[in-house]
């Protein structure tokens, strides 16, 4: 194990080994990370200033719930960004390098847009903060 970094390479490579997709998926994964870290610097230079390797976006404030406590409960659920927006806000951090989206909420998934959007611009990891109740098993998705 690599006690600088906290990662047993030695887990993933045998992870990896058990399928030839899987040694795809990381190679994949590590060229996207590579290329949007270059990116990053690249822009961070041309600008002078720092540019976040990770956003996060509330696309929406409504929920299929009602729970006692939550931040998203009592707030304005009107002022949605529009499908092009958010379009818009995702190309730009691709540009300027970004490497992941958070996407929290409320339930992000009840946007019917947000899937799509998110395949769209695959240069970036989304990281979808969700309760859950939305996702379906699909043995096609699971292969």
């Amino acid at each position: 194990m690599n006690k600088e970094k906290g990662v047993n390479y030695s887990a993933l490579w045998t992870w990896a080994r058990s399928s030839p997709g899987r040694v795809f998926f990381l190679l994949r994964i590590g060229w996207r990370l590579w290329r949007a870290s270059h990116r990053r610097s690249k822009q961070q230079r041309r600008i002078g200033g720092s540019i976040p390797s990770v956003v996060a976006i509330s696309p929406t404030m409504r929920c299929n719930y009602d729970c006692t406590g939550c931040y998203s409960r009592d707030r304005r659920i009107e002022d949605e960004l529009s499908t092009d927006e958010l379009d818009a806000l995702f190309r730009e951090a691709e540009e300027l390098g970004v490497l992941s989206i958070v996407v929290t909420g409320g339930e992000p998934l009840l946007r019917d847009d947000m899937l799509d959007l998110m395949a769209r611009h695959c240069c970036l990891f989304f990281v979808p903060i969700t309760n859950g109740s939305l996702i379906t098993y699909s043995p096609r998705m699971w292969g």
